[in-house]
């Protein structure tokens, strides 16, 4: 009696281990995602310094300080993992976005990229076909051209940008008639 009473107790540990075990495996786990999205999120924002870094000189080698251009988004917040927002997204911003517009009035618009090129002008070409020639927005005039991520990972397309950017500050600097 007493060697069954044992095996049964011992049967009981067994059980108990096995869950803590258990427990612990699901533990690491969810440790584990939580990591990774920790980790996915410091990329995301550390790609976005780069970029910002990028864009800031450019913009300084054209003879313009960062403080006196607005840079605004398109879309007011980031979508998940970093898409290019979705069409109904870009229609739930654009009221602001225009307001923006209107509030600033700049001499020149320059997009970087083809989501904001697209949600000013949809019916317009993709970004490597209209980057560098200006064109009309409703009363400004608008420069399309590589969003700095781009370039960062299309080095290639560099050269074009810096030519976009000589336009930028020749347009800029141009004293109204």
């Amino acid at each position: 009696m007493m060697t069954v009473l044992m095996m049964m107790m011992m049967r009981m540990m067994m059980l108990i281990m096995m869950m803590i075990m258990m427990v612990m495996l699901v533990i690491v786990v969810v440790m584990m995602i939580i990591i990774m999205r920790v980790m996915a999120m410091m990329m995301v924002m550390t790609v976005a310094m780069i970029t910002s870094k990028l864009l800031t000189k450019m913009i300084h080698s054209i003879g313009i300080d960062r403080e006196d251009v607005y840079i605004t988004n398109v879309v007011k917040c980031r979508p998940p993992g970093n898409r290019n927002p979705e069409p109904v997204e870009v229609a739930s911003c654009m009221r602001i976005l225009e307001n923006q517009l209107k509030l600033v009035s700049p001499k020149l618009i320059v997009t970087l990229g083809n989501v904001p090129t697209r949600a000013l002008l949809p019916d317009i070409q993709g970004i490597t076909k209209v980057r560098g020639k200006p064109v009309q927005y409703k009363q400004w005039t608008m420069l399309p051209t590589f969003h700095p991520s781009y370039l960062l990972r299309n080095r290639t397309a560099m050269p074009l940008a810096w030519k976009d950017f000589r336009m930028i500050a020749s347009m800029a600097f141009e004293t109204s008639k």
